[in-house]
């Protein structure tokens, strides 16, 4: 409970932190054969990342919708997010992300009869059920200028594209993006986002505009063990309180697949300190988020140098 008080009290300190390491940097682990020939761990690698987030305790709607509303469900989120740099020329790299999200939320449908209390036919209650599908699918493009190879920088254009109307907005949305890493040492820390507007609205919806950040420090043990601290910074200004604020890490592992292919594999858990509030305060999100990930790293040995 202290450590909620401090971080709402600091909460704009924390933000202007945030943003000072927004050109920070940002890390992946190399595979044995790829660090011998100095592929660069941003440009030069191929990734097939998966990543599952379940939120727990979550309330499928504010009280003043459903009454009977209790935080007993849970909210899953499966993303599938390809990695893929391709070589422009020797000073330039385009690196693709591509993030699909599928996603399980609670919903529920109204349930309608003759209310005895205003003797009118109406709502008298909701079937509570999950919802799932493809919520939106947001490609990103970092154009990456050569900076050596335990660094880089990529700034480019994002695009968010509502799939499945049941489980997302049915909107468009466009905006800049950034990643960017620093090895150094055992360490690396690192940051990517992006800020993205509605500029079609084909919903009842109000136009997106969300920020997503997620801030990287990780802590290499060994050659197969790390640590590793990566929450997720939403803020959607749709909101009186915008702001969602994760605190937290895990523990991850590589395993050799073959001579130049490693996969990752991490279990972090994450408590949401600041979460969106509907009126008199009230939170529908979870209080914890427990996130799993795995990778298949794939140096692109083309591009690499010869090392030393």
């Amino acid at each position: 409970m202290l450590l909620v008080v401090i971080v709402r009290k600091n909460f704009r300190q924390l933000t202007r932190a945030f943003i000072s390491t927004l050109f920070s940097s940002f890390c992946f682990v190399l595979p044995a054969e790829a660090q011998s020939q100095q592929v660069n761990p941003f440009t030069g690698v191929n990734r097939l990342w998966f990543e599952w987030n379940t939120i727990p305790n979550t309330q499928w709607a504010p009280r003043v919708i459903d009454s009977g509303a209790k935080p007993d469900k849970t909210l899953q989120i499966l993303k599938f997010q390809p990695v893929i740099p391709f070589k422009l020329s020797d000073d330039l790299t385009l690196v693709t992300r591509t993030v699909m999200r599928f996603i399980n939320k609670p919903s529920a449908d109204p349930l309608l009869g003759f209310n005895p209390v205003t003797q009118q036919p109406g709502v008298i209650g909701f079937d509570e059920r999950n919802k799932a599908g493809l919520d939106s699918v947001n490609p990103s493009f970092f154009f990456v200028p050569n900076t050596g190879q335990n660094s880089a920088i990529g700034i480019g254009p994002s695009f968010a594209v509502s799939i499945d109307n049941n489980v997302g907005s049915n909107q468009f949305g466009v905006g800049p993006a950034v990643m960017a890493f620093k090895q150094f040492g055992r360490w690396t820390t690192g940051v990517r986002a992006r800020q993205i507007w509605g500029v079609s609205n084909r919903s009842t919806n109000e136009d997106l505009n969300n920020l997503v950040a997620q801030p990287i420090l990780r802590y290499q043990f060994d050659k197969n063990w790390y640590l590793l601290s990566s929450p997720i910074i939403i803020a959607d200004f749709n909101l009186d309180q915008a702001w969602t604020l994760p605190i937290g890490g895990g523990i991850g592992r590589t395993f050799k697949l073959s001579r130049s292919t490693q996969a990752l594999i991490s279990l972090e858990a994450y408590y949401n300190a600041i979460k969106p509030e509907f009126d008199a305060g009230e939170s529908l999100l979870g209080d914890w988020t427990i996130r799993a990930q795995f990778q298949i790293a794939i140096p692109d040995l083309t591009s690499a140098s010869p090392g030393k």
